[in-house]
């Protein structure tokens, strides 16, 4: 299987970067990298809360990630990024198939949410500021994990929101206001898993 190469524009925006670690992340898994590198065409992504846009560009095994929606883009998705479920396909009837390709390029490997955390606490345990433990409740699987020792925090959630942030895909803090978590924690622990988790889905850490 050929290896398939992300790059970015020069001086990237947060936007850029978010969706250049997911594929990064999501190119570890033999299906979805097959997946992309069968994949040629190029569509934009756009939010329908903020300015933010993208276009990406998918061909020859390699996936080229720049800011706003180019003129090349025969799709366009507009859509909320922290709900996307809500969206409009702009050229759709024109590109039936490549939307369907393109719908199915957007279904990110997703990990097990206790895989996740676990990877997520070897990988950031030393990071300064960080709790001792972190307990965490699964409510659809009615299971319990504990991070660490001794818990001094607790996150509450459906084991797809716990897997989103524990794996880099999602912010804390936005998790907690847009309340697919719920939490107890100090203000202190929040600041910084909330800071980890940001890096993370920048491709930082």
């Amino acid at each position: 299987m050929a290896n398939t190469e992300v790059s970015l524009e020069n001086d990237p925006t947060p936007l850029v970067k978010i969706f250049a670690n997911k594929f990064l992340k999501s190119l570890d898994h033999a299906k979805y990298a097959s997946k992309v590198n069968r994949f040629h065409g190029t569509f934009a992504l756009a939010s329908t809360t903020s300015p933010q846009s993208i276009t990406i560009d998918i061909r020859n095994s390699k996936i080229f990630i720049c800011r706003g929606i180019q003129d090349t883009a025969k799709i366009v998705i507009r859509t909320d990024f922290d709900n996307p479920s809500k969206q409009k396909v702009e050229g759709l009837l024109l590109h039936p198939l490549l939307a369907m390709k393109i719908s199915r390029l957007l279904d990110f490997p997703q990990a097990n949410w206790i895989d996740a955390a676990k990877q997520f606490w070897e990988k950031n345990v030393e990071y300064p500021g960080m709790p001792t433990g972190i307990e965490i409740h699964c409510e659809d699987e009615s299971r319990e994990y504990t991070l660490g020792e001794d818990p001094d925090v607790y996150i509450t959630g459906r084991s797809n929101n716990i897997a989103e942030v524990f794996a880099g895909d999602a912010v804390l803090v936005e998790s907690l206001m847009l309340k697919k978590l719920s939490g107890v924690s100090s203000f202190e622990h929040a600041v910084v898993l909330s800071d980890v988790t940001a890096q993370m889905m920048l491709g930082n850490r």
